[in-house]
């Protein structure tokens, strides 16, 4: 169930960690979030261990699946007063962003493929050091034996500067694909992102993947 945040909720204003769509960065923004009033939602604590909710997650526009929802949804873990996080999900016409309940969430079926992936993804599981990082796929490989369980991404760190847009990092990260989320991003960054990626998987063009212990 997706409910609007209710109208009479105090407004402020949070400094977050936040990947702009629209321009392609991931950055330092204000953005509106609802706290106060007796009806505004809360998540409870039960529901805290979900795995969205990691400050390093903080806005950032990730693929999931909502209950009796159909279609790609996207939503964002946001603070809220007092402690913990909520999730919304911006209206695709603008205006006061929907209040997600916790319990309607869950991973996408619609899982990231080690051999041939090409959208944004970000780690949300896994090495708390690498949670929040957005990725790119730049080869594969089996860990254990060649069945398609055991694909692993060899994945490539990217960054989204406002003077110089997506742009890949040296650092390289070795993920299984239930550690992965997709990242909603529009079509013109995923096309521009073809060309910071193709030096990197030139390299793997001729290569098999490997089998690994």
């Amino acid at each position: 169930m997706v409910t609007p945040a209710p109208g009479h909720l105090n407004q402020t204003i949070s400094h977050v960690h936040s990947y702009s769509l629209a321009s392609g960065t991931l950055d330092g923004m204000q953005v509106n979030s609802a706290q106060g009033g007796p009806d505004a939602p809360v998540v409870p604590d039960r529901d805290q261990n979900l795995w969205i909710f990691h400050p390093k997650l903080v806005g950032i526009p990730i693929r999931v699946d909502l209950k009796d929802r159909k279609g790609m949804q996207h939503v964002k873990v946001m603070p809220r007063e007092g402690g913990g996080f909520k999730l919304i999900q911006e209206r695709p016409n603008g205006g006061e962003p929907l209040v997600v309940w916790t319990p309607d969430v869950s991973q996408s079926k619609d899982r990231p493929k080690p051999k041939t992936e090409k959208s944004l993804m970000v780690i949300v599981k896994g090495s708390d050091e690498n949670i929040g990082k957005l990725v790119r796929r730049i080869h594969h490989f089996y860990k254990g034996s060649k069945l398609d369980r055991n694909l692993w991404f060899t994945l490539g760190v990217v960054q989204f500067l406002a003077e110089t847009g997506e742009t890949l990092t040296s650092e390289r990260i070795e993920s299984h694909p239930d550690d992965l989320e997709k990242v909603q991003e529009s079509m013109e960054v995923r096309k521009r992102s073809a060309l910071v990626m193709a030096a990197a998987r030139d390299e793997f063009r001729f290569q098999g993947p490997e089998v690994r212990p």
